[in-house]
Formats: structure tokens, sequence, C-alpha cells
């Protein structure tokens, strides 16, 4: 899959210093940009922490990158989805939790139905809300949260990342 992006501590905050020092450990990801029949893509807003993300999450044992997507996308959206095409890899230093994050993205087509999603614990408490926007929308839905994450900074320059890939990939 091809790197779109290597985001570090320095690109959220310029203060930040380069560290040698840090174990980190590695936490692989998938991410899908799903297209509705109206070519609208689907957005989970966190409201707690004020962010839009992705429907993706993390890889479980003897899954592929494209299985994980497929799983995440109908845990989060209800969705089952047929991937269409690769979008790109962006990898983070976060220094401030010492993990490495690659996250691998797929153009992905709702195929059928939606159902009702299958939240974790954590999405619920989180606020997991499901949207769907124009890809217009949803690049500037990212772009101006507000988010109160700690790695907020993270996940809306990665966001915003596939999300303008898939909009120069589906020529939009």
């Amino acid at each position: 899959m091809r790197l779109l992006r290597v985001i570090k501590e320095q690109d959220i905050d310029p203060k930040a210093k380069d560290r040698n020092d840090i174990k980190y450990t590695l936490r692989e990801t998938a991410r899908a940009v799903v297209f509705n029949k109206k070519k609208e893509v689907a957005l989970m807003f966190a409201s707690k922490a004020n962010l839009h993300i992705l429907p993706g999450g993390g890889m479980q044992p003897n899954e592929t990158l494209s299985e994980t997507a497929k799983r995440e996308v109908k845990e989060e959206t209800g969705c089952d989805v047929k991937i269409t095409d690769e979008v790109g890899k962006v990898i983070e230093f976060r220094d401030r939790i010492s993990r490495i994050q690659e996250s691998s993205c797929f153009l992905a087509k709702v195929n059928g139905k939606c159902g009702k999603p299958k939240l974790t614990k954590k999405e619920k408490k989180s606020g997991f809300q499901l949207k769907w926007a124009s890809i217009d929308d949803a690049i500037k839905l990212i772009k101006t949260d507000k988010g109160n994450h700690v790695l907020a900074g993270f996940i809306k320059i990665r966001e915003g990342t596939f999300l303008k890939k898939a909009k120069e990939l589906m020529k939009l």
C-alpha cells in the first residue's frame, strides 16, 4: 500500500522535540472511505471528543487489512461494503503514548442496505454517531473539528489526508 504521509509530534506541536529515546509499540489499523448510493461518505462523529473520524479500527490476529476494514465498517456503520481500491497508508509517531500507528485506508461502496451498528462500550461512551456527508463537506468537517482528545491533531491530519486522496482517486 502506498505511503501517503508520516505524522510526527512536531506536525501537531511545533515546539515538540525530536526524540530518539522512545520504545514504540506498533498498532496496525484499517479504515475505509465508504460511499453510499448518493456518493456520500460515512463519518463517525465522536461527540465526547468533538471529532469526525472514518470508520475503522485495529487488526485482529490472522486478519488482513481489507478484512479489518470491512469488519470495522460493519460494526460501526451497520453496512456491508465492497472494497474497490486502496487509498494509501499513514504512519503516526505518537510520542505521548509511545506508539507508532500504521493506518491503511481503502475505498469502499455500500453493498446492499445498512443495518444497525454494533458499537463497542468504548465507542458508545465516546458518543459515536454515524453521519453521511459529501466528500467536500466531510473534508471541511474534519478540518474545522475542535477536537478535545489528546490525539486530535493526529486524527485530523490522518483523516484529511485519506479523504483528499479518495477524492482524487474518485475524480470528484
